[in-house]
């Protein structure tokens, strides 16, 4: 199970760390890996995080997970997709297109713990259990390496 939290972007970071600690015992820490992945030390629930304009959003699960939000704003998507979604230059055929596809290999790539340094070209979605849904204006996806289920809480 996947709980994810969504905050207001308002909220700084320190008090959304020491919220979501506060589910835990003293002794469970946020921690990162050498390429920057969070972690939560003492502890064996995972932790992803992602943020865009008006929120700050926190997975916590008992699997390895990533998340992605990102906010459906006019972007110049078309050099991107070129560069970066050869696999599914076809099927992107929007901005909501390619924000939907944006947010799943995003969220792969930290559930890898490569964040942007991943290949998005790379990236096969056939091999992740992705979990996208659209909040209003938003794109939400969930990428796990095992089948799982989610609830959102918004704080």
């Amino acid at each position: 199970m996947v709980n994810i939290y969504i905050y207001s972007n308002l909220i700084s970071n320190e008090d959304i760390i020491n919220d979501i600690l506060k589910q835990f015992d003293n002794n469970v820490s946020l921690e990162h890996d050498k390429n920057g992945k969070p972690y939560l030390l003492n502890s064996n629930m995972f932790i992803s995080f992602s943020d865009s304009d008006d929120y700050k959003v926190v997975g916590i699960s008992d699997i390895d997970i990533g998340i992605d939000i990102e906010h459906i704003k006019e972007h110049n998507y078309q050099r991107v997709v070129n560069k970066m979604f050869s696999k599914e230059k076809t099927l992107i055929n929007n901005l909501d297109d390619f924000i939907n596809y944006w947010t799943k290999k995003e969220a792969i790539s930290k559930l890898e713990g490569l964040g942007l340094k991943l290949n998005f070209n790379k990236i096969d979605l056939s091999k992740y259990q992705i979990i996208t849904n659209k909040i209003n204006d938003y794109y939400l996806s969930i990428a796990s390496n095992t089948k799982t289920t989610y609830q959102i809480i918004y704080k």
